[in-house]
């Protein structure tokens, strides 16, 4: 599995979770090769996304489910 070769460090809990997903494959093997280190922001709020994604300040606008108290117990002082 490619996500343990990008990700050796990491515990399996850590690499299932779908901001760790986002961050280390899409946007550190995908976008920022191709078009430089993205300025991020986050927000829990689906009404701020458009507006921030203006193509000024914000390029892309990338929309995750909230992570579960599961996954993150699951993490359990694995992560690194």
């Amino acid at each position: 599995m490619c996500s343990r070769r990008w990700s050796r460090n990491q515990s399996e809990p850590w690499r299932r979770l779908d901001v760790a997903i986002l961050q280390r494959y899409l946007i550190d093997e995908v976008i920022t090769p191709k078009f430089g280190e993205p300025t991020k922001a986050y927000t829990a709020y689906e009404n701020d996304i458009a507006p921030m994604t203006d193509g000024n300040k914000f390029q892309i606008a990338l929309l995750l489910k909230s992570t579960p108290l599961g996954a993150l117990e699951q993490l359990g002082g694995t992560a690194k």
